[in-house]
């Protein structure tokens, strides 16, 4: 009897902390359509812990409940289970940038082996069938488990793949944690699925789903402050610890190239256009520095938004020809892919580099170098068009 009491204790404890990440989650300043998902699957694992607390007090006898109700129990815990899986699968998804769970409809289609799952388990009640329904309404335990796992893990351990397999060739330093954890968190789950099953007192799913929410929380809120949230680059203070870093060991980071570009003509965008429009212009060459960056030798490799229309690269060339091919590649992507976008203007951008060598000794100093050099190559290319 020590025993549930202790297992209600656990999960209500639990719920406590999710209710206050959920809170903190959509009180958020910060909300965006990726937290409004983990705000989502948050609230779903809290009903997921609801249910499972009523299920495990008629599991030990406290808590008698009729033949269909307890049948209904295990169904809305398993469906529960798996809208929570959903939905963490469409947060981690947009976590990683993937444009298409925008769209209403390919989320639907997602959702679809939920419907399909739940109406096969609703055929046990009658057919016995995919599951086998005892006397007292409840579901054989670990095939119970084995079922009602498949398809969360399934959501969970895909995006997780889909994780690694970014991080393993991301050239975004600030997103690595962030996509290096979710390919962990599959592991942990299942782990704690299987010892669930075997060990049915203890609420280790529920710790194990509550540890996971911690940690990206905690992830997240670090990515409000490293992380530009309009592009998803690295902002400026991630741009400074960098380079604070590099100065630090020149022998290792001497002779790198320091990349400063901005849009040409983009009051016009805003004024012409409105600033939504101007947004998307952001947004179009945060792609195409990201494009071309995975063309480019991934260590030391970096991106960031300086702020306004600047943008930062930073990148190992070896001399100057390297790093104006650099150059061609940013104005030809950014150009074609304003114009694939279906945008009313096309993308023009300006772009000025330095080399970091032993003569120049600050961060201020190469920022500065740079930008002389941005407006420069901006003077000689208006010269030229009124020419």
């Amino acid at each position: 009897m020590n025993s549930i009491f202790y297992y209600v204790e656990a999960s209500v404890f639990c719920m406590i902390l999710l209710s206050i990440f959920f809170y903190k989650t959509v009180t958020s300043i910060y909300l965006e359509q990726r937290q409004i998902f983990f705000a989502h699957a948050v609230f779903y694992l809290i009903l997921y812990i609801t249910v499972d607390i009523f299920w495990a007090l008629h599991y030990k006898g406290v808590l008698l409940l009729p033949f269909l109700f307890c049948f209904l129990l295990n169904l809305l815990q398993w469906f529960l289970a798996s809208v929570c899986g959903y939905f963490w699968f469409i947060f981690m998804e947009s976590m990683r940038g993937a444009r298409y769970v925008e769209k209403s409809r390919n989320r639907k289609l997602i959702f679809l082996p939920v419907w399909i799952a739940s109406l096969a388990l609703l055929s046990s009640y009658f057919f016995h069938f995919p599951m086998k329904v005892g006397r007292d309404g409840c579901i054989d335990n670990m095939a119970y488990y084995s079922y009602m796992m498949l398809l969360p893990f399934f959501y969970v351990t895909t995006t997780g793949l889909r994780s690694l397999r970014q991080y393993l060739r991301e050239e975004q330093k600030s997103q690595e944690r962030q996509l290096l954890l979710p390919a962990l968190y599959p592991v942990i789950i299942i782990f704690a699925g299987f010892l669930q099953a075997l060990l049915l007192d203890i609420p280790l799913l529920c710790y194990a789903y509550v540890l996971v929410i911690l940690i990206y929380y905690v992830t997240m809120q670090d990515a409000h402050i490293s992380q530009d949230m309009l592009t998803q680059l690295n902002n400026r203070n991630s741009l400074k610890r960098v380079l604070r870093n590099r100065f630090r060991e020149p022998g290792i980071h001497q002779g790198f190239y320091f990349f400063m570009i901005d849009i040409d003509y983009f009051k016009s965008i805003n004024d012409n256009y409105g600033h939504l429009e101007g947004d998307r212009a952001l947004k179009l060459l945060a792609d195409t520095l990201r494009t071309v960056s995975r063309r480019l030798p991934r260590r030391g490799c970096f991106l960031a938004r300086y702020g306004g229309d600047e943008f930062i690269l930073l990148c190992d060339c070896a001399d100057d020809k390297a790093a104006f091919r650099i150059v061609q590649q940013i104005q030809q992507e950014a150009a074609s892919r304003s114009r694939n976008a279906g945008a009313p203007y096309t993308i023009e951008v300006s772009v000025g580099y330095v080399r970091r060598d032993h003569t120049i000794r600050s961060a201020a100093e190469l920022i500065r170098k740079a930008d002389e050099k941005l407006y420069q190559y901006k003077h000689v290319k208006q010269t030229a068009n009124r020419a």
